[in-house]
């Protein structure tokens, strides 16, 4: 028998033990309180860095002030220390879109829809959070002790008459979410509409790709679509050519220009000609070398790079309108003349001159280019294909010559890449999402539940490091996916951002959305599932909604680490300062060029809409799922929104230039994406409500699921083709408004030749 000092001291240790091992759990209160003040505080000391180094360095996050080129008035004031928060909003989007282009005013409008819907979400949580919290007692909850979980629809018991509460929320929420898409909509087809009739060469111009052999070259395919159109409204027509040698010429040209250029710089500046090492004969790879006086130099291999790209040029165009007649170029080395047998080698048996079968067509008037998109023009499947021109600076001349053999297997081994990742990123998004509980996930991993148990201190920070290391990874996915897209043969920088975004925006969903959705309820439960299968409902049912905190975490910490990366802009400051130190510097032009990778300050890289309107899906997606499951995200979700709001638009003013505007088609693949989120997360909790058994409140949730699939079938029967083309009236407007005018042709003529053919 024990005596009593013994059983006092066993009774000690087994307090103690509890003690330790309740000091391992960690609430959900916990961790969200956690994220806050660890993510919070890093936010809050990051942004103030960030308000005093935009008054202090101007030249730095102000590049829209005084950069030539990309000047806009609307940078000229850069508002207080804080002030800038709200007074970016003042800014009217009618002189946002002039100068910051039709997708930065999507993008801003995007985020302001989720903030909206937010605001509804907080409205239903002040009366949803006492729903929830005071909810009866029942044996199916009364484990649930912790502060936010009390919070959800975990609280409600089976079959509780509250879950009423929920149905009248998620009406509100999703009533209000079709509403806001409608009117975003009639907006967004009136701006698009507006952009379409912008004197842009795109506007007036199409793509024509797989070009049957009879009418590939200048004048075969302009008269192709003379006979359709009439000659009176077709201006030109450019088939591309292959050129790897012409565009090796201009490049030894350009490097020509630039080391005359830099040697007339050193002149200029210490007062003597400087000299150059100069191989004596120039086939040799290794051969002696000779001082020479710089600019005499490059100023004899500028001339002669001059004329060899002069005639390359003229025998090229020749070979693009269907004439045989060559000029006879006269060689580098002697200067005498060549015989036209050596001109078409000159061109010809170098794979210079090969024609692509695709081109360009453009149109006088602007109706009559929207007309053509529509139609179909040959009666071989894919033969003619029109599709819409990018702009001129924009067109990735590598992909346009792709046949549609080659087009085809590229979006096939895109497709299998993209499906390939997607299966192996599951174990990451797993193992992350499974490190939310640390104490679920110990029981499979035998290791961690070592190395918890020798350091419990680890067990918050694991906690806190999940969301962190999910957005890092995500980060990752627009460098990955960017080049899967590449395969595809894109023609325009436009085409990848577009296919980039649908693959992004299908990782979040599957992956960062519903993989760590899963993965959390399986780790947690799956020892109970075991040894019971029957209480799988009722774990399901209290773990989806548990989730609410992870997801939390994660738009917490995404809108953190994109602020700190976004304002400060630590990275351009740095790539900038490197250039600086080791890049040329000593003209103007060489100042401004990049160098070893790195920019120059004044040269910021574009806005990537892909990766962040990706993030925008996710957020989305959290905010209907748990709008009426854990009433608090809409909360987390609305401020991070708010902010994203400002952060976004002062970037826009102060930062980005609009180059390459799309015309705001991002958003329209945005809103097809989100239609369906809608619709899941409507599915989502109509299974959650019958885990609830909620057998009374279902047949009033139906009628929003179905007016919701009602709703998208509708918006997309005609919404979106009303707005990708500009109507035939509008057309016809604009080009009576013209009519009275001498419209001038030149900012059309040659737009779409290649840049090698138009140095």
């Amino acid at each position: 028998m024990l005596s009593l000092d013994d059983e006092a001291v066993s009774s000690t240790v087994h307090r103690a033990m509890e003690e330790e091992e309740e000091t391992t759990e960690f609430s959900d209160s916990q961790i969200l309180r956690d994220t806050l003040i660890i993510y919070g505080g890093i936010f809050a000391g990051v942004f103030l860095l960030y308000c005093w180094l935009r008054l202090r360095h101007p030249k730095t996050y102000a590049i829209r002030n005084w950069v030539e080129g990309i000047q806009t008035e609307l940078a000229k004031d850069q508002f207080g220390f804080l002030s800038w928060l709200w007074k970016v909003h003042g800014i009217n989007e009618e002189d946002l879109m002039n100068e910051c282009g039709m997708d930065a005013v999507c993008f801003v409008r995007t985020v302001r829809m989720g903030f909206r819907i937010s605001a509804v979400g907080v409205f239903n949580m002040i009366w949803l959070l006492p729903v929830y919290y005071t909810a009866e007692e029942s044996s199916e909850t009364e484990d649930i002790t912790d502060t936010v979980v009390k919070m959800t629809i975990a609280h409600l018991p089976s079959g509780s008459s509250r879950l009423y509460a929920t149905i009248i929320a998620a009406y509100f929420v999703f009533g209000y979410a079709m509403y806001l898409i409608y009117e975003e909509f009639t907006w967004y087809i009136e701006m698009r509409h507006k952009f379409l009739r912008k004197t842009l060469p795109k506007n007036y111009t199409v793509f024509c790709r797989n070009i049957p052999k009879e009418y590939q070259n200048n004048e075969l395919l302009e008269k192709f679509f003379a006979r359709s159109f009439g000659a009176e409204n077709v201006l030109e027509a450019r088939v591309p050519l292959k050129l790897p040698q012409l565009e090796k010429a201009v490049a030894e040209r350009e490097e020509a220009l630039d080391n005359l250029e830099h040697a007339l710089a050193m002149f200029q500046k210490d007062g003597q000609r400087p000299s150059y090492k100069a191989k004596q004969d120039k086939k040799k790879f290794c051969g002696k070398k000779e001082e020479v006086d710089s600019i005499e130099y490059f100023s004899h291999e500028l001339e002669e790079a001059n004329d060899d790209v002069q005639t390359r040029i003229g025998n090229l165009q020749a070979i693009a309108s269907g004439s045989s007649h060559l000029e006879e170029p006269a060689t580098k080395e002697t200067g005498k003349s060549r015989s036209f047998k050596s001109a078409m080698s000159f061109v010809g048996g170098s794979e210079d001159g090969q024609v692509y079968p695709s081109g360009f067509v453009v149109f006088k008037k602007i109706g009559t280019a929207s007309a053509a998109l529509q139609m179909v023009h040959h009666q071989q499947p894919f033969a003619m294909e029109i599709v819409e021109a990018p702009d001129p600076d924009a067109v990735f001349w590598g992909n346009i010559g792709r046949t549609h053999k080659d087009l085809q297997l590229g979006k096939l081994a895109s497709f299998a890449a993209t499906s390939v990742l997607c299966i192996f990123w599951t174990i990451p998004m797993s193992f992350f999402a499974s490190l939310s509980n640390v104490e679920a996930v110990r029981e499979d991993i035998d290791f961690l539940d070592d190395l918890f148990n020798d350091y419990p201190g680890l067990v918050p920070v694991f906690e806190q490091l999940a969301p962190f290391f999910v957005v890092i990874f995500n980060a990752m996915l627009p460098i990955i996916l960017e080049k899967f897209t590449l395969l595809e043969g894109p023609i325009s920088s436009g085409v990848v951002a577009s296919s980039t975004f649908v693959k992004l925006a299908a990782f979040m969903i599957i992956q960062t959305f519903f993989v760590s959705a899963i993965s959390g309820s399986i780790f947690q439960a799956i020892n109970d599932i075991i040894d019971d299968w029957t209480e799988i409902i009722d774990l399901l049912a209290n773990a989806l909604p548990a989730q609410g905190t992870y997801f939390m975490q994660i738009v917490i910490v995404t809108t953190t680490m994109g602020m700190i990366f976004e304002l400060p802009r630590l990275v351009p400051a740095i790539m900038a300062a490197l250039r600086n130190c080791i890049g040329p510097n000593l003209t103007e032009k060489e100042r401004k060029k990049t160098a070893f990778g790195l920019r120059p300050i004044t040269d910021p890289s574009p806005f990537l809409f892909p990766k962040f309107t990706s993030q925008l899906v996710l957020y989305f997606m959290v905010l209907f799922v748990y709008a009426v499951i854990s009433p608090l995200t809409p909360l987390i979700t609305g401020m991070c929104f708010l902010f994203m709001m400002s952060m976004h638009k002062h970037q826009f003013i102060f930062i980005y230039p609009a180059h390459f505007d799309s015309g705001g088609k991002l958003w329209a693949n945005f809103i097809q994406i989100i239609l369906s989120c809608m619709l899941i997360a409507q599915i989502t909790i109509l299974g959650l409500l019958g885990l609830k058994k909620a057998g009374k409140q279902i047949p009033i949730f139906i009628p929003l699921l179905v007016i919701s699939i009602l709703f998208s079938m509708y918006i997309r029967q005609m919404h979106f083709r009303v707005a990708q083309y500009l109507p035939t009236h509008e057309a016809l407007t604009e080009e009576d408004s013209l009519r009275d005018k001498e419209f001038d042709f030149n900012f059309l003529r040659g737009a779409y030749v290649q840049p090698a053919l138009g140095v």
